[in-house]
């Protein structure tokens, strides 16, 4: 059976109802649950029990993008985020979005013989009515 592999080109990011234009990378966000050792003194196991914790971390995507004369606003208020991964196949797309934060935004690297690159990463902001949904 073969496998239908594909690149991120065609990937989108929309911040705040308007597109994020030239776009290099976007990095996937990864969330995550901590397991908490609940193995008690009087285990026999050779393995410890694990629990899962109350919270998860819905995580952060970083951006990298061409600097066009603007970065994006770390003082801001939360944003919906849309990323659009690009079809597989005959499918269709799929979107990650959610509401989200501006944590960090850098200025671009000034040099002669390189386009100028910045870059943005967004914390996902985990509230449950609006965490992030991949559909």
């Amino acid at each position: 059976m073969a496998i239908d592999l594909k690149t991120g080109a065609g990937a989108t990011i929309g911040v705040g109802g308007g597109a994020l234009g030239n776009v290099l990378s976007i990095s996937s966000a990864t969330m995550e649950r901590e397991a908490i050792d609940a193995t008690g003194l009087d285990n026999t196991s050779a393995y410890a029990k694990k629990i899962p914790a109350a919270l998860a971390d819905a995580g952060e995507v970083e951006v990298e993008f061409y600097y066009t004369g603007t970065i994006q606003d770390i003082a801001g208020a939360n944003v919906t985020l849309s990323i659009v991964f690009p079809a597989i196949g005959s499918g269709s797309t799929k979107t990650l979005d959610g509401n989200a934060f501006c944590t960090s935004s850098g200025y671009p690297e000034m040099v002669n013989d390189d386009i100028m690159v910045t870059t943005a990463t967004f914390t996902w902001s985990g509230d449950p009515a609006d965490r992030p949904a991949f559909a």
